[in-house]
């Protein structure tokens, strides 16, 4: 079974600092300045729906069981629907 919609973000739309820009080159996982790995789901205009991936080890890959029984860090912790909350994407050249 899936489901999927879409709902109103009623919360404060936070930035990611990303060396790439998704907006540009397109959907998938990208680490941002602080080493944290974030999945890209969606582009809506000049946001970005994402979710951090938590407990992924090297593969990057993740599945329901993290989000039932993760760590309680993240977003994708402790929640058994999968939420991409949009952020704004802040671009950093090092």
């Amino acid at each position: 079974m899936q489901a999927s919609w879409w709902s109103e973000f009623k919360g404060e739309i936070k930035t990611l600092r990303l060396r790439e820009d998704p907006r540009r080159k397109g959907l998938g996982h990208y680490r941002d300045v602080d080493g944290k790995l974030w999945d890209v789901h969606a582009i809506v205009g000049e946001h970005v729906n994402a979710r951090e991936i938590v407990g992924a080890g090297q593969n990057g890959y993740y599945s329901t069981g993290t989000d039932s029984f993760g760590n309680g860090q993240g977003t994708n912790s402790f929640n058994l629907i999968h939420a991409w909350k949009p952020f704004k994407v802040e671009v950093i050249s090092e």
